[in-house]
Parts: C-alpha cells; structure tokens; sequence
C-alpha cells in the first residue's frame, strides 16, 4: 500500500513551535535522533515531533543522573506507564502494508531503544485514532482520550470533566487548574518541535 505526508490538519496559530528548541530537553532528545528516525520512518509519524514530545516527557533524558533508568509511575525517556505484565501496542508498519503488533515488559521499557520503538508506535495509533488529527492525537496521548478538533478550551473542559472538578491549589498550575494530566500538552510539546525538514509536524496515512 502507498502513504501520504499529510500535514495541512496542523493549524499552528498561537503555538509558539520550537521556543524551547535551544533548551536542555530538546538537545538531550535529539542525541537519540537515529532511533527517532528509525522508528518515525517504519510507523510513518515524523520522527522530531516523537522528539518534541519525549523532550516534554522526561526532559529528554531517559537516565537519572546516576545512570539509572527514570522511574516513577512510567518509564524511561518516553514515560511509558507501569502495567503488572506487558505492554502491548498496534501500529501500521509503513514498510510491511499492515498493522504491527508489538509487546514489552516493564524490564523490555528500561531499554532505550524499545522505549522509543513503543512510544513512537504508541502515538502514531493514537493520531491515526483520532483521523490523523495530530493536535487531538497529542492531547490524547496525555489524556487517553479527546475527542477533537482540539483547542485549549477544550482541553481544559476535558481536564475539569476528568477530575470531577477538583482543582489545584494553585490556580496557576502550569498543567491546568485541575487535577488531570496536562491541558495545555499540546503547546508544552511543540515547544520542543525543531525539524530541518518540516515547518510543522506530519504523519503518514494508509491510502
């Protein structure tokens, strides 16, 4: 089967892409740039949005300073969550023409270049869940689900809906108001989006 670049659903207005691609999280990211690439090209997402979004995830870094894994509730450079058993996730294999199948184990998802291959996989299904929408595909990477077409008012209408409507503390909370994954994720990731190759992010489509 073909694929097509599709790119025109990402409408960018007011989200300051690349502001943080100067930082720390970013150039960590992109030390690991071959597997992005690897796994960006074989499940048809672009690789330096897999990028952008680790760089929010983990700071880019899939190691503690003292050479451990990070690990808290999730794991690694792409903060994939703890399960009891496997983790498994179906993508389309741009290379094979059909839907991929992949599972690891919790001690599989310390290794860096299965974190990756899974994340990436991860969110590839999640933007094809949502037709290709890739600012819902984002939001619901964080949230588990979103039904688009995304915007912060939505977002933040999902996280109040979510948390039962209980709130921080601070009211300023860089996630949002309320106590449910982060509203504003989308421009928290395309902070972080820097492609030589794209002004904006770009997935693949079955044809």
């Amino acid at each position: 089967e073909g694929a097509a670049s599709v790119a025109s659903n990402v409408d960018v207005e007011g989200l300051q892409l690349g502001e943080n691609a100067d930082q720390g999280a970013y150039k960590k990211a992109l030390e690991n740039l071959p597997y992005f690439q690897k796994y960006g090209e074989i499940y048809g997402i672009d690789p330096y949005l897999v990028i952008a979004l680790s760089a929010q995830e983990s700071g880019g870094s899939h190691y503690n300073a003292d050479g451990s894994v990070k690990e808290g509730s999730a794991i690694g450079l792409m903060q994939i969550e703890k399960t009891s058993g496997t983790r498994s996730v179906t993508a389309f294999n741009q290379e094979t023409g059909s839907n991929e199948t992949f599972g690891a184990s919790m001690d599989q998802l310390r290794d860096i270049e299965i974190n990756i291959k899974w994340g990436t996989m991860n969110l590839a299904q999640t933007i094809a869940n949502n037709d290709n929408d890739i600012l819902s595909g984002l939001q619901a990477y964080n949230f588990g689900s979103f039904e688009g077409p995304w915007s912060i008012a939505k977002a933040l209408a999902k996280q109040k809906k979510e948390a039962d409507g209980v709130a921080y503390s601070n009211p300023n909370n860089p996630l949002g108001p309320y106590q449910y994954g982060d509203a504003y994720y989308v421009p928290h990731v395309l902070r972080n989006y820097a492609s030589p190759d794209s002004p904006t992010p770009w997935v693949k489509t079955k044809d």
